[in-house]
């Protein structure tokens, strides 16, 4: 009796050792099901990954562009109709003016300062960075003569 639950006992441990792991095709076969899990997962991830360095981008453009109606701001496009002004010493503004609407009259004033002559004036500013353009766009500003 003690024999044979011994050849008993092995027999049960075989068949439980047997079926404790895993053929390699299970694994070949779960091996590609999570590859093909992560396929969409990181084609999203890359996706997330650009949209993200273009955000970025558009802020730090946004940023440059009011820095540069800021710096703009004193120009008088009457009279300088064209010039270039550095941001910093990576950046620089450069812009054309020209005349959209004329003047009709000159502005008097009762004061005894000179005349101005008030226009409607279209900039196209470009903005350069490290020597290439980087972006530019267009602004509208009143200007004088005198």
């Amino acid at each position: 009796m003690c024999a044979e639950n011994l050849i008993r006992g092995r027999d049960r441990r075989r068949r439980t050792l047997r079926g404790a792991g895993f053929t390699l095709l299970e694994a070949i076969v779960a091996v590609a099901i999570v590859g093909l899990a992560l396929v969409p997962i990181v084609s999203f991830l890359s996706l997330s990954a650009n949209e993200l360095i273009k955000a970025g981008e558009a802020n730090e453009r946004s940023f440059a562009t009011q820095a540069i109606v800021a710096l703009l701001d004193p120009v008088n496009p009457g009279i300088d109709a064209s010039g270039t002004l550095p941001l910093n010493d990576r950046v620089s503004v450069s812009w054309e003016s020209a005349l959209l609407v004329p003047s009709g009259q000159k502005v008097v004033s009762n004061s005894g300062l000179p005349t101005r002559q008030l226009a409607f004036y279209g900039m196209h500013v470009v903005v350069t960075r490290e020597g290439e353009t980087w972006f530019s766009f267009d602004l509208r500003k009143v200007g004088y003569t005198e």
